[in-house]
């Protein structure tokens, strides 16, 4: 699949599903701004860190081509530079959000970010790069008491960030796992009241494995054995 031709495809459906699912676990997906953050997102995923000047670019050549379809170079420069304005403003709410951080003069999306986009639209791992994502996870910082618990629930033979860090790889490595992924947590967001925009990437996965680490709890009260989760 060629990303280039499909990406306004996966983030139009996207904003589709998070009007319709996600609006109240999500905020920053509703309303004027909703397409820019998840496209901004998206990019930064696909194409890796860019900086703002080049996010604009690749804004108006692959998610509204439309506006600048048969433009001058003249005219493409000047929309450039309007939605080079506007994405940096969103990038420092989402910066703001915890789902970028900046690195000199590129902007880097967080495993808070990959969380999200994967979420509302579980279609879009057909095309994310998950070495990409590999490295989002391997950049967090689990604090003692997530390690100490993952190593309650998984196999000993590896260190627990390392089994954390396939546990969500296997999570999102197709549509069809993926797809079970966003189902299972929409649910369990919606029940604790998550919003996701406020809550730190470090205590999302704990939320994450304190619900695996129930769901052990009752299969082992129903068969009476014990569960080793993932």
């Amino acid at each position: 699949m060629e990303k280039s031709n499909n990406l306004e495809i996966y983030i139009n459906e996207a904003l589709t599903e998070a009007a319709q699912k996600w609006s109240k676990i999500i905020p920053s997906l509703k309303g004027k701004h909703a397409k820019h953050h998840l496209a901004i997102l998206t990019l930064l995923m696909v194409y890796g860190d860019k900086s703002t000047w080049d996010l604009a670019k690749l804004y108006l050549e692959k998610v509204e081509p439309q506006k600048v379809k048969n433009k001058t170079k003249e005219a493409f420069f000047h929309a450039r530079m309007v939605e080079n304005s506007t994405i940096y403003k969103r990038l420092k709410f989402l910066e703001e959000k915890g789902y970028v951080t900046k690195i000199g003069k590129v902007y880097h999306t967080t495993v808070k970010a990959w969380f999200l986009v994967m979420l509302v639209n579980p279609k879009i791992v057909e095309i994310l790069p998950m070495e990409r994502f590999n490295t989002a996870l391997e950049e967090l910082q689990f604090n003692k008491s997530t390690e100490e618990f993952a190593s309650n629930l998984i196999a000993e033979s590896e260190p627990a960030k390392e089994e954390i860090i396939k546990t969500f790889q296997n999570l999102v490595k197709e549509p069809v796992a993926a797809k079970t992924f966003s189902d299972f947590y929409r649910n369990l967001f919606w029940a604790w009241k998550i919003n996701l925009d406020e809550i730190k990437a470090e205590q999302l996965l704990e939320l994450m494995f304190t619900q695996i680490k129930r769901l052990g709890e009752k299969i082992k009260s129903k068969n009476g054995v014990t569960v080793k989760l993932p």
